[in-house]
């Protein structure tokens, strides 16, 4: 009796085993990164130094530093009689954040189209310098979003195959610079072993 209510059981389970079995492959590939994401992702944990690590989040490849940065902004710092002198204010005005870099795919773009927007990224610069009497000005992701009007851009960072692919890094490049120097040169080592495996748009000077 009990052997054949067993098989009973047995005999009922096994569609709802298989179902969730191939529910579950089903999930796993719709889950699972593409292919080139997972093999740069790959790559990159093997190349790059300890307590850095690459994960895929929201369909970007996401590298960031286990340990916080020290972060300033390098601009009108004022002069200093000595090292010591300015590593004290550094360390003064310096934030502590997380340096975090981001990949993220985007449509294609020929070399022709980079260089026209990447020409009219300079002179979007100009614009907003002559705008705001101001012939130093740097401006940053924040300021292009809240202005706009100046016609500038996001450009991508790379291509890989068929894709463009767009590099974010909050502090990285003017006016940010990361503090102590021993940190920057491997913030930026990072950055070199990530360029590494992309190729680089080739950009045409406009000379009009």
């Amino acid at each position: 009796m009990l052997r054949q209510l067993a098989m009973k059981i047995t005999r009922y389970l096994s569609p709802v085993v298989a179902y969730f079995a191939v529910l579950g492959s089903l999930t796993d590939a719709i889950c699972a990164p593409p292919q080139w994401k997972a093999n740069l992702i790959e790559s990159l944990q093997t190349e790059m130094p300890a307590g850095w690590r690459a994960t895929l989040a929201n369909g970007q490849i996401r590298i960031d530093r286990a340990e916080p940065v020290l972060v300033y902004n390098a601009i009108g710092l004022p002069g200093f009689l000595d090292d010591a002198a300015q590593d004290r204010y550094i360390r003064s005005i310096a934030r502590r954040t997380t340096f975090v870099i981001e990949l993220q795919p985007g449509d294609p773009m020929s070399d022709e189209e980079f260089s026209k927007a990447f020409n009219g990224n300079d002179a979007a610069v100009e614009r907003a310098r002559a705008a705001t009497a101001d012939p130093k000005l740097l401006p940053d992701q924040a300021f292009w979003k809240a202005h706009l009007e100046y016609g500038y851009k996001k450009l991508p960072t790379f291509r890989y195959e068929n894709q463009s692919v767009f590099m974010n890094c909050p502090y990285l490049g003017a006016p940010w610079n990361v503090w102590p120097s021993k940190t920057a040169i491997e913030c930026q080592d990072v950055v070199d072993v990530i360029g590494r495996k992309f190729s680089r748009y080739r950009r045409e000077i406009d000379r009009q």
